[in-house]
């Protein structure tokens, strides 16, 4: 049985076929569009979904993944090449298991995506861990001392600290001036992914 519903504000058909639930857009946040267009467009999936390319290899798949996302931020869209692409080559999977997890996540999102486009009717997704090992993101107190110890250069053992104890950007220190300095506390401003300007106020340690 075939149903409408929406998803960030466009309608979408969706349908079961051989136990495969099958959806497709049908780029229109109208209703009435919406109610007239999905005979054809539920018509022409299901017809689709019968006359699978089980022929197709999976770097013809991950060309089609990469092409079909022309949104993609440019970072997203590299880290998606590389990954599929030493894929295909052949190359191990990374031994870090952070690395590792992150390969499984981009080879079988491309491979979920070949299912639910009805590109192909099996998808040979990598078993393993998804997630990752949390990374530990401060130094032990003997690294610390070797640090204090070992750099000889006074300004830049003082830069160094400074970074550690407040936890700044490279980009925030650099741009850091005089009156940005309040006593014991630094004063930077910081955008994130477009967002408005926000004050960030870290405490200088010595």
């Amino acid at each position: 049985m075939a149903s409408l519903y929406k998803n960030h504000g466009f309608w979408y058909v969706s349908t079961y076929v051989n136990g495969k639930r099958l959806t497709k857009s049908l780029q229109t946040k109208e209703r009435k569009t919406a109610y007239a267009l999905m005979p054809s467009v539920l018509s022409s999936l299901i017809d689709k979904s019968t006359h699978l390319n089980n022929d197709i290899s999976f770097k013809e798949l991950s060309e089609m993944f990469l092409n079909s996302n022309p949104h993609w931020s440019k970072n997203t869209r590299l880290l998606y090449e590389r990954i599929l692409n030493n894929y295909n080559n052949g190359d191990a999977l990374p031994k870090n298991p952070t690395s590792r997890a992150i390969y499984i996540r981009h080879i079988n999102c491309c491979w979920n995506w070949g299912m639910k486009k009805c590109l192909i009717d099996k998808a040979n997704k990598l078993t393993g861990d998804t997630i990752g090992e949390a990374r530990s993101r401060v130094f032990t107190d003997d690294e610390l001392n070797m640090l204090k110890i070992n750099i000889k250069c006074s300004n830049f053992n003082s830069f160094v600290r400074l970074a550690y104890y407040t936890g700044a950007r490279s980009s925030e220190i650099r741009s850091l001036r005089r009156e940005n300095i309040k006593n014991e506390y630094i004063l930077s401003l910081t955008v994130k992914q477009g967002q408005e300007s926000s004050n960030l106020t870290s405490k200088l340690s010595s």
